[in-house]
């Protein structure tokens, strides 16, 4: 698992999905706009966590 931070202004174009459970929250970024996702990156990404 990784965290990171994105500029408001990218999200902002993007509604905030409920997935699996009312705390699971998370936006849905099509693979076309992967290079934008990408170039509003602010910061480094952290790995946090591990699935084995």
């Amino acid at each position: 698992m990784t965290r990171f931070e994105v500029r408001t202004d990218f999200l902002d174009a993007y509604d905030v999905q409920q997935v699996g459970g009312e705390t699971i929250l998370e936006y849905w970024i099509p693979a076309e706009d992967l290079d934008a996702l990408n170039a509003s990156i602010v910061g480094r990404i952290e790995v946090v966590g591990e699935h084995r």
